[in-house]
This record gives structure tokens, sequence and C-alpha cells, in this order.
């Protein structure tokens, strides 16, 4: 593992008033390549199991413990001895830093020492830290990686790093971005050893990323031209005052559309334009601690809106997340978007909506939540995330995490049913729904009894729609 840019140095003798907020001046820097280093001195108060509360939810933290009571020039020295940064910054616990220290530092630190692995500022003409890292998992993706890294290289904010994680695929994906990167400084290409799947490939690059906010594009979809620059202003315009200082939102929502696909049949484009029709959970207000998490998980039936791709994310938030994620299986690709953001949701502290659509979704059937033939596949990855909502809810202690990860387990059951749907005999445990439901002996047709079976997991207004067009087509309409 890469050793930390800065470490941070925190000596710590009875200052129970004042470590929380030095620890979360550290945490919520805009630079996260950082380890925190509290140093316990030996204090009879309770400023050690302040530290130890917040180093259980955030990895970067390490507590160091003195034999005795020292003082600060040997708490310090112990330190500075475990320090495994390129740098190192020493904090006293009773201080606290700007949220942009380690970045401004980062900054200056290479305009007089310029390195391969940063880019070039191309509207200033120095040397700084990208303000997003896009993140791009590809797999088999040859005729959509072009255009997907072209929305990246034309977006009209220059600020940027783009992270190509290579997953192993068999056609020319790489090869096509590799091209791109020749000709662009600000393209990396990350690999991974095999084949590990998205979950794998997005955490990859969020490990990566240097970038002050990450967001994620999805190899086969593309970003309008101004979306970064939309995105990175909106977070700009909504800082909020803190007990410390101003702080940069952490999560940024704007809205995605769907321009249809010539190739896809007039049901898979209805089907598709209809879940950027239907209302989701977007919220024009800005929010903060709790509400994040109850807006878009519990406030309404709306369809959740646990996609990683239509929002960005300040990098402080996605170190933080990181630890959670740390035993969990890499090969997953289908609902890992739902775990992750069940983490970040319950995470974050404040959040600002977007009204425009920044974002355009390119339905690709060859993709494995597209192709029906990952039927196993699938069942299995939500069988997988429904055992890690309920470990992971257990571990964030948030206030409404595990009536959050009940609510996401019981949609979960509700795919797995609809997964049937198509199937020529009548699955009503959902080939894996943790529920089972007595038969309709009125009912002779596996789809319609699969999409009844869901509504008792999750009453989805999608649901209700291919249930009346497959009534009115007479059987003949099955989205």
């Amino acid at each position: 593992m890469p050793s930390p840019f800065v470490s941070i140095i925190i000596p710590t003798y009875n200052v129970e008033q004042y470590i929380a907020r030095a620890l979360e001046s550290c945490i919520n820097q805009t630079f996260g390549d950082i380890e925190i280093l509290v140093v316990d001195d030996r204090g009879c108060d309770k400023s050690v199991e302040i530290a130890k509360e917040y180093a259980r939810l955030d990895s970067r933290i390490q507590i160091l413990s003195n034999p005795s009571n020292l003082g600060l020039f040997q708490t310090r020295l112990a330190g500075e001895s475990a320090a495994k940064g390129s740098y190192i910054l020493c904090l006293d616990a009773d201080d606290y830093l700007a949220h942009d220290t380690c970045a401004a530092l980062y900054q200056v630190i290479h305009l007089y020492a310029p390195s391969q692995q940063l880019f070039k500022n191309l509207g200033g003409g120095g040397i700084n830290m990208p303000k997003i890292s896009l993140i791009i998992p590809t797999y088999n993706v040859q005729n959509h990686i072009a255009r997907c890294l072209q929305s990246c290289i034309d977006q009209t904010l220059k600020d940027i790093e783009i992270l190509v994680v290579d997953d192993c695929g068999s056609d020319n994906s790489i090869a096509i971005a590799k091209e791109y990167a020749r000709l662009d400084s600000r393209i990396q290409i990350l690999s991974n050893p095999s084949n590990l799947g998205t979950f794998a490939s997005r955490l990859k690059g969020m490990k990566q990323a240097s970038g002050a906010y990450i967001m994620f594009i999805d190899a086969d979809d593309y970003l309008v031209l101004n979306a970064c620059e939309q995105a990175y202003q909106a977070a700009q315009n909504n800082t909020y005052e803190t007990d410390l200082h101003k702080q940069l939102p952490d999560i940024v929502h704007f809205k995605a559309t769907y321009l249809g696909n010539k190739n896809a049949s007039p049901l898979e484009n209805l089907k598709h334009k209809m879940r950027y029709i239907l209302p989701t959970q977007w919220s024009a207000t800005p929010l903060k601690n709790t509400a994040i998490a109850y807006n878009f998980f519990l406030k309404s039936k709306h369809f959740p809106k646990f996609t990683l791709w239509d929002k960005c994310y300040k990098a402080s938030l996605i170190k933080q997340a990181l630890p959670y994620f740390k035993h969990c299986q890499d090969s997953l690709n289908m609902a890992e978007d739902m775990l992750k953001f069940f983490v970040l949701a319950n995470l974050a502290k404040s959040y600002v909506g977007v009204d425009s659509r920044l974002y355009v979704y390119c339905l690709n059937t060859t993709s494995i939540t597209q192709n029906s033939s990952a039927h196993t596949k699938k069942i299995r990855d939500m069988r997988y995330v429904i055992q890690a909502l309920q470990a992971i809810g257990k571990e964030l202690h948030a206030p409404y995490a595990m009536r959050i990860a009940e609510t996401m387990i019981s949609h979960l059951q509700a795919l797995i049913i609809l997964e049937s749907r198509f199937d020529n005999c009548i699955n009503r445990n959902g080939g894996g729904a943790i529920h089972t439901s007595p038969p309709h002996k009125w009912c002779k047709s596996p789809y319609l009894c699969a999409c009844l079976d869901s509504l008792k997991f999750w009453n989805r207004s999608l649901t209700y729609v291919r249930i009346i067009m497959y009534i009115f087509s007479f059987g003949r309409i099955k989205l």
C-alpha cells in the first residue's frame, strides 16, 4: 500500500474539550492522502477514548501510546518515528486546521518539486491538485470508451484527473484508453490483477484518486461538457459554517438523462426512459447530517437514487467510507452501487442538489446488469449485498442505518423475484428471496406472478407499469 503524502501528528494530553475539533479538521481535509497519528501522553481525562472512537470510524487515524507521561518533546518524537508520510505536519490537540491546509501544502510543495504523478493546471500554467477525479471502470467496452473519454477530456473544467481502471477484459478497450492517455497526461491507466468486477474497480480508483472531489462514470456512458464545472461550482457556492470553519458539501447531486438507443428494442427503450421520467429522490433544498440518508432511502416511495454516477463526492468522505468495504468480496457487479452509497449517505454531513442533467446514461445490452444470461450471477450478487447491508448497518452506528438496511434488503428481495419474471416456470421464492409467498391460484403467468410477488417487498411504480402494460397488451409486452 503506498505511503501517505502527509502524516499529521497530534500529541494528546488532557485535551478532551478540544480533541474532537482537531480530529474533525483532519478528517475533513479536502486532500485525503493523509494519516493521522494521535500520540497518547498518558493524561487522566477522556481525550484518548474520544480519539479511539474517531479511529474506529476512520482507518487513517492511529493511536500511539507513550509508556508514561513524557512531555511534548518526546511525544512528537514518538509520532515522527512512526510516521509513514512523505511530509510531517504537527498539530497541537487544542488547535485545528483549515479544510484545505493539506491541499495547499501539496500544491506549494509541488510547485517547487514537480512529479510525473502530478498534473499540469491547464488554466493557470502551474502544478495543481485536480479539483475532480473521474473514475471509469473499464471492461469490454471498446465500442463506447472513446466517447466516454472524449467527454471527459473536453470538460470545460480542465483541472481534473481521469482514472481508467482496467478490469482485464478481452477486447481493445484499454488499447484505446492508452492511446488517449498518450495524448493527455490527465489520464492514468490503473490495472486490476485479474477480472474483479465493478465493485473492486471503483474501489481501486477511490484509493488512487487525488482530486478534491470524486465522480464515477460507467465507460458506456458520458458526461455533458460542463458537468464537472457545474458540479464543482455548486460545491463552491454552497459552503456552510461549522464551529471550525467553512466546509464544502460532501455530496453534490445532479440529474441524468437517457436519450434512447437505436439498436435497442422499443420496449427496452421505453423501460429505460421510464426510469428517468418517474420521480426520483432528488432534493432542491440543501440537506445536513441524518437528513441526507433519510431523504434518499426513507422519505418517500420514489425510486431511491443509490446510483453512484449521478453524484460528486468530497474526497474526504470517500476516504472515510473505504474501511467499511475492506471485508467485502471483490467480484460484485449487481447492486454494488447500493452498498457503497448506503455507507456514503450515512456518513455524509452535507448535500446540495443541482437541477441540471449532467450525465447521459446509455443502454449497453452486453453489460452484466442488462444481460439476461447473467441471471444467476446477478442473484448471487444481490444475496451477498443483503448480507453486507446487515453487517455494515450495525457497524455504522448511524441513526437510520439499520432501518435503511432493512428497506434496501426488501428492495433487493423484490429485485431477486423480478429476475424470475421471464422464466418458463413459476418460481415464487424469487431464486433466493428470504421470504416466500403463497401461490396465486388464479395466475398462470410466471411474469405476472413475479411482478405481483415483488410488490410485497417493494411497492414500486415501475412494477405497476409492468403489470398494466402486460395486461392491456394481453401478455405481449413484458418490460
